[in-house]
């Protein structure tokens, strides 16, 4: 009999945990599961990629603060049609998923995208307390990377449990597909995307941009996203007077052809549970140049061993390990060979196997 497995999610926006969730929940779709996925909202531009034979249930329209108990009623009765809830976002779709998974007596697995320790920090006492509060009672819980489970560990007192694992994220296939190859040119392109806010520190990578500019007035960076800081992003453009080298897009349904189209990803950010947009960028060949921030791109890139790794706050040797890619050719095609190999460590075909034993052990719990 096939198992029944429960995804439990906000919504299905264009952030990097939801399109993991959809990521994984095409490759389980495939085989001898009946998966379902529970919507906390009704919004979300990725619903349309979910297999059609996934039912998709949702917990109401508007502000959750108004629905909250009936996404609650109706969350119970729908867990108790399954055998396996997933928590597919940290906090309250997790706590929600251990609430409702103890009332029917079902399996509640939590999975980590990110740094919570650091997510945490300046928040509210009592959200801190709740994250304590119900993580140290979660026994099955999937973290993207090493990191991220030892901040979850610190907040937790050092609890550890035998089913604490870690899952690295699965990257759509589409990634992996007609890559093209890297030609002999003059490279100037530069890309990044995600989402605009603070902790992706768009402003050191203008600054590292404003470098580059001084030494060669042909490099462009091309800047894909959505979030709270767009207005400020342009306004320090304009500042900087990098209006003809920097583009700025809305988000994109596909990103291969901006990849394609690139010389090299750069990734600036204070903290990364994971780094999805790496290993995407390193299945289309691209050369990585990232901050060595916690956690995801020095275990994605093997402390620099498949990409350059920079300290987080010396825009001058960022801006030198770009030119020194750009300009000397070994290097650059060595790299670029190097993220094609490593990214094959992310197709999700690879994931689903681990995905696959995980499920196995927590139903022989």
């Amino acid at each position: 009999m096939s198992q029944k497995i429960l995804f439990v999610i906000t919504n299905l926006n264009m952030g990097g945990a939801e399109k993991v969730t959809v990521n994984i929940i095409k490759s389980l779709a495939q085989l001898d599961y009946k998966i379902s996925i529970f919507l906390l909202k009704n919004e979300g531009v990725l619903i349309s990629d979910l297999p059609k034979n996934v039912e998709i249930y949702y917990g109401g329209e508007g502000a959750l603060k108004l629905n909250f108990w009936n996404i609650i009623i109706k969350l119970i009765k729908i867990i108790k049609q399954h055998d396996v809830v997933i928590g597919a976002l940290e906090l309250l779709p997790t706590y929600l998923s251990f609430i409702c998974s103890r009332i029917c007596g079902k399996k509640i697995i939590g999975w980590v995208h990110t740094d919570l320790q650091l997510y945490l920090e300046n928040k509210k006492w009592y959200e801190k307390y709740l994250a304590k509060l119900f993580y140290t009672k979660i026994k099955n819980i999937i973290f993207v990377s090493e990191g991220s489970k030892k901040s979850l560990q610190n907040i937790c007192s050092d609890r550890v449990y035998n089913n604490w694992d870690v899952i690295p994220n699965a990257i759509d296939s589409e990634y992996y597909l007609n890559v093209v190859e890297r030609k002999d040119k003059p490279r100037y392109n530069l890309i990044w995307y995600g989402r605009y806010e603070k902790v992706k520190r768009i402003d050191f990578l203008l600054d590292v941009v404003k470098i580059l500019v001084e030494k060669e007035p042909r490099y462009r960076l091309l800047l894909i996203g959505y979030g709270s800081c767009e207005e400020q992003i342009k306004m320090k453009i304009s500042s900087l007077d990098l209006s003809e080298n920097i583009t700025m897009l809305s988000r994109q349904t596909t990103l291969v052809p901006f990849l394609d189209s690139s010389d090299i990803f750069v990734l600036t950010s204070e903290y990364e549970g994971f780094g999805n947009v790496i290993v995407e960028a390193m299945a289309r060949g691209l050369p990585i140049v990232s901050s060595d921030c916690p956690h995801g791109p020095k275990e994605i890139l093997d402390n620099g061993k498949y990409g350059v790794l920079i300290e987080k706050d010396d825009m001058n040797a960022f801006a030198s390990a770009i030119m020194n890619i750009c300009s000397v050719n070994h290097i650059y095609f060595d790299l670029s060979k190097k993220s094609i190999t490593r990214a094959e460590k992310y197709h999700p075909n690879n994931i689903c196997l681990h995905w696959v034993e995980y499920l196995i052990k927590v139903n022989e719990l």
